[in-house]
This record gives structure tokens, sequence and C-alpha cells, in this order.
């Protein structure tokens, strides 16, 4: 290290071998979710994903862009909490450590400015919720989610004889 320096003349730093990430399906899943939304969300800004030996590129052309944040991904839980909590997953997964910024100072700055800019941009550009109207696919995994709910209580019985059972696993009807 000291020679290379003295040769070269520059200030020199070991880099760790990156290792490839081991998913499982439901990680891979969320991944293949969080990586697909990025690419049709993000137009404005530039965010890498740096994970083990593969590198992610959304948005502008990095050498360009004036807004850019890369995130060392370090954890594969990132991905999945991302999916199911959004914001607040980025948030806790950032918080446990899942994930870091490469740069330290303004990483976290520049994310949350890339994804406000273009989550104004798109909701200009989102003509798709006016053709739908109020169905939404929250609407729809909420109506199913429903109908199962209604569908297990009209299958569950309690006759007076289920009552009973019910009454004396419960509660003890004995005393000592």
């Amino acid at each position: 290290m000291v020679i290379a320096r003295g040769l070269l003349g520059i200030q020199t730093t070991l880099v760790k071998n990156m290792q490839h990430m081991v998913f499982s399906l439901t990680e891979a899943g969320a991944r293949l979710f969080v990586t697909r939304f990025f690419r049709q969300f993000i137009s404005i800004g530039c965010v890498t994903i740096l994970e083990g030996d593969t590198i992610f590129i959304f948005g502008e052309n990095e050498s360009t862009c004036p807004l850019k944040s890369i995130l060392k991904i370090h954890s594969p839980q990132f991905y999945w909490k991302v999916m199911t909590l959004a914001d607040l997953g980025l948030a806790d997964a950032y918080i446990n450590g899942d994930f870091s910024f490469v740069d330290k100072d303004s990483g976290l700055l520049n994310l949350i400015m890339i994804l406000i800019a273009n989550r104004d941009l798109n909701s200009r550009k989102s003509n798709l919720a006016k053709k739908r109207g109020w169905w939404t696919p929250v609407f729809l995994t909420a109506s199913l989610a429903s109908a199962t709910y209604y569908l297990k209580h009209v299958c569950r019985q309690n006759t007076l004889t289920q009552a009973r059972r019910n009454v004396s696993s419960h509660y003890d009807l004995v005393r000592a």
C-alpha cells in the first residue's frame, strides 16, 4: 500500500471483495417489484443501487444528472420492506442498516428530493386515475379480502353443541 502510494503519488484504499447476495423466493419477488417500480417511476434524477456484484441504475444519464443518490444494499430484507411498507419500509430499512448511502453527506437528501420530484411529475402525467375512476387495485384487493372473510364467517357454524364446547374449553366451570 505504501509502495503504491509512493509510486503513483495518489491516495489508494483497499476495496472489499463484493459478495453475491442470496435471496429467498419472497425477497427475489420483492426485488423484482422494487426494481420495476424504480424503472417506471424515476425519470428525474439518478438512483443507483449497489447490491453485491450487481448494479442497477434508474433515471437519467448518470454523468449529466444533477441529482444523484447511490444506495448500497446490505440485506435482502431491504426489498421486502420497501415493497410491503413503501416509504415507511424505506425508513425502516435505513434505520435497521439494510442499506446505506455511498455519499454520507447528501445521499439521503438527494434520494428524498428525487422521490418528491418524480412524485410531482408522475401525478401530473397520470391520466390512469381519471380513466379508472373510483375502481383501483386497492378496492379490488379489499373486496376480495372482504369476500374471503364473509365466506369464512358463513361456513363457520356455531350450533348449540359447538357453543357448549367453546364455553367448556375456554372457561373452567368446575370449582375445586
